[in-house]
């Protein structure tokens, strides 16, 4: 009877000290967080973005199938992207973009200059920054709730 228990015994703790518990992390990926989040452009060239001059919110939305809509607060632009590990990204240099008379293009130019210099990104908290050569972000976005 001793054999039996103390076999039942050592054969419980092999099972035990063996088994793997599994983990599953809740934090998503860069990527995941980067595609399909509504982005607003808060600062471009290390200067804020002041809303007040532009007829709409400034905005950047990557698509899960490739392709992206954006806006610097007048013109919207689609286009295409590209992921690249770790952390790079390309944007299409020919987009298409409307083609509405803007009060002031300075910050619409210099937007569309910026997405064809863009080659990374960084996401921290609820922040994404594109770089170029991971320099200073030539555009910084805050993640928001898209307009209806």
């Amino acid at each position: 009877m001793k054999k039996n228990s103390l076999f039942v015994l050592i054969l419980i703790t092999l099972i035990t000290s063996c088994s793997k518990k599994s983990t599953v992390s809740t934090t998503p990926s860069a990527e995941t967080a980067l595609v399909g989040t509504y982005w607003k452009l808060i600062e471009i060239q290390g200067q804020p973005v002041d809303e007040s001059k532009l007829s709409k919110p400034p905005f950047l939305l990557l698509n899960a199938d490739g392709r992206l809509s954006t806006s610097a607060g007048c013109n919207t632009m689609m286009g295409g992207y590209t992921l690249k590990e770790p952390l790079g990204i390309t944007f299409s240099p020919n987009m298409a973009a409307t083609m509405m008379a803007c009060p002031d293009m300075k910050m619409e130019d210099e937007f569309k200059a910026i997405l064809t210099e863009v080659n990374n990104y960084a996401i921290s908290g609820k922040y994404l920054s594109l770089s170029k050569n991971k320099m200073a972000p030539l555009a910084r976005f805050e993640k928001a709730v898209q307009p209806k």
